[in-house]
């Protein structure tokens, strides 16, 4: 069976489906997690129900 993919633009309501998002366990060592390949491209990685009050120095 072929899966067809998609983009979609990742938005609050559908970032916890882009994080589940996984590949076959023999691609693993060939495509890394889906949040550290958001983040080396600069998107800057926002989660308003994980992330918690800044520490203040």
């Amino acid at each position: 069976m072929v899966r067809r993919m998609r983009l979609e633009r990742i938005t609050p309501e559908n970032y916890e489906a882009a994080l589940a998002l996984s590949v076959r366990p023999d691609q693993e060592d060939l495509v890394g997690p889906v949040v550290k390949s958001w983040t080396s491209h600069g998107t800057p990685v926002v989660i308003p129900k994980i992330a918690g009050p800044a520490s203040g120095g």
